[in-house]
């Protein structure tokens, strides 16, 4: 399991070569291996979440956005749903100033969550302006140093938005 050890070898050293290749690929294989676990353990504990809380959306999107954060080793989230009259409500958040969103009507096509909500894509930044959200403590604030928003789908339908905000940037796998 250590893939870190190194050999001199020569370039005339074929058997040494190989040797090295085959310890870079075993190494590759191993990352792969702990990112898939990885993910299919946060898929399955997300699918736990939903199996016992989908009777109460305003519950499920709380604990499904707490969770997510601190498995992303993320610092604050929101998940945004559209209403009848086709606009986003914050309905589960972590870390955020909520009273600030909850008061907040956010259109489709409006900022980064409507736009995100508009083309159907997820939106990731590692620049954020500068007023666009800081993550606040009793200690200070700060801007984030990465910001994802996915869409969240059923089926081809958008039904709203996930916003999650983290110091550090955020791995493919994640």
């Amino acid at each position: 399991g250590n893939y870190e050890s190194v050999a001199e070898t020569s370039k005339d050293d074929m058997l040494g070569q190989s040797l090295m290749e085959m310890s870079i690929n075993l190494k590759t294989a191993a990352d792969q291996n702990k990112n898939r676990n990885w993910s299919m353990a946060g898929i399955a504990k997300i699918a736990e979440i939903i199996r016992a809380s989908n009777h109460n959306l305003d519950e499920l999107s709380n604990q499904l956005i707490s969770y997510l954060v601190k498995y992303l080793n993320a610092t604050q989230g929101g998940i945004f749903v559209l209403n009848e009259e086709k606009s986003l409500d914050l309905k589960g958040c972590y870390a955020y100033q909520k009273k600030k969103f909850v008061e907040k009507r956010i259109e489709v096509g409006q900022g980064l969550v409507g736009q995100s909500i508009l083309e159907k894509d997820i939106v990731y930044l590692t620049e954020i302006p500068q007023n666009y959200l800081h993550i606040t403590s009793g200690l200070g604030d700060a801007n984030p140093g990465a910001l994802i928003i996915v869409p969240l789908k059923n089926e081809d339908e958008v039904v709203g938005a996930m916003e999650i905000a983290s110091f550090h940037k955020f791995e493919k796998h994640h």
